[in-house]
């Protein structure tokens, strides 16, 4: 079973776990937010 990206909870911690991962400074970069600017890059957005 594999471990979810994000951590349920609205503690302190879990907000810091979740901020880090989605800008990228934790994990592998596989569940880092998308901006606006990437999506339309990719002609996914306008």
């Amino acid at each position: 079973m594999t471990r979810k990206p994000w951590r349920a909870g609205k503690d302190l911690s879990a907000v810091v776990e979740n901020m880090e991962i989605g800008t990228g400074q934790r994990g592998d970069g596989r569940h880092a937010f998308v901006t606006r600017e990437e999506l339309v890059g990719l002609k996914l957005a306008r």
